[in-house]
């Protein structure tokens, strides 16, 4: 890591370090970066491959990637072994004949590089960690890196956890200090697109592992870890003011599977999406009686400016306060009285 290499530095300027990266399949080191030109700016590289190893950034479609653009590494040369001993299945699919003008056998490695600016290789993490998120394709460990490169957080774990037919990020954090979601949330929109911002943060003094000292990610994504405690501190939220604002409050707390929500939060950044601002829309419908612009909820996005726009909106706003009112008389009360507070 980053403040790895900064800390030998500092600590060791006169010793020589190197990243050497290479998996048993190749004989361990493929490729090497020397890490006295490492800038602070930016991930340590894994470098350029050593004497008799050649390496191949593929692509989906099986062809060389474009120089900067991310793909699977390919490794052949002297190197690479024949393949799996007693195992012709996975040995036919992890070492593939060489199609690149090379002799012998490639073996791919599961592991996603891309060419940097200086031609050295940059390592983006596993294949197997990225996930298809609402048809954005997303890395897992991209957002883990953004989360522990915030100073209170010590180890992170993101999830993709599937709910109602579709799939939300739950990250998971070590932050022995404290820390709360919505200072995680402002650190990570500064590095990542919306859609990479997960739906939910849980809290925990320890992930599970399994017998090789992994994170046991699919005991992460179950509904025991997944609704944990959350790291947020109910005392910072700014409640919901009027009697809008806290119906809306009510909406998003149940679409977005949230205990509370502050009157300034986001709904894309708490982990709503289309298909949740649709259910909203229908929502308010159905409880306010106002038909908003579904285009508002995508511009206003907090829960006080849909609220403004809600009002504005509306024909009659003093009526849409009073539906208000009842809807949150109706919320305390049982099933059996609900239509008929409504229906007054």
């Amino acid at each position: 890591m980053p403040e790895w290499v900064l800390n030998h530095h500092e600590r060791l300027p006169e010793t020589s370090l190197f990243n050497e990266y290479g998996p048993t399949e190749a004989t361990v080191w493929s490729t090497v970066f020397d890490a006295t030109r490492f800038r602070s700016d930016g991930a340590v590289p894994i470098g350029r491959p050593i004497p008799g190893a050649e390496i191949f950034v593929v692509a989906e479609n099986g062809e060389l990637a474009p120089f900067g653009v991310a793909g699977e590494l390919y490794i052949g040369g002297a190197g690479v072994a024949t393949g799996y001993r007693d195992r012709p299945e996975l040995t036919r699919e992890k070492f593939v004949p060489h199609r690149f003008g090379g002799e012998g056998s490639l073996y791919r490695t599961g592991d996603r590089v891309r060419f940097l600016p200086s031609g050295e290789l940059e390592f983006l993490g596993r294949i197997d960690q990225q996930v298809k998120v609402r048809g954005y394709r997303i890395e897992l460990e991209e957002i883990e890196a953004a989360l522990v490169s915030h100073e209170h957080v010590s180890e992170a774990a993101v999830v993709a956890v599937q709910e109602k037919g579709d799939a939300r990020l739950v990250a998971h954090v070590i932050a022995p200090g404290g820390v709360q979601e919505r200072i995680l949330r402002a650190h990570l929109s500064r590095q990542l697109p919306d859609y990479m911002v997960p739906a939910s943060f849980v809290s925990t003094d320890a992930f599970p592992l399994l017998s090789n000292g992994k994170v046991d990610r699919r005991a992460l994504e179950s509904t025991e870890f997944s609704t944990a405690e959350g790291v947020e501190d109910p005392d910072t939220l700014e409640a919901p003011e009027s009697a809008v604002e806290r119906v809306l409050a009510f909406l998003w707390q149940e679409l977005l599977g949230k205990p509370a929500v502050s009157r300034t939060d986001d709904f894309f950044q708490l982990g709503g999406h289309s298909i949740l601002a649709t259910q909203l829309y229908a929502r308010i419908l159905e409880t306010l009686g106002v038909k908003i612009s579904l285009r508002s909820l995508f511009e206003e996005r907090k829960l006080h400016s849909i609220a403004a726009s809600l009002i504005a909106q509306s024909d009659d706003p003093a009526k849409v306060e009073r539906r208000a009112e009842i809807a949150l008389q109706v919320l305390d009360l049982g099933d059996d009285d609900a239509e008929q507070a409504m229906g007054a």
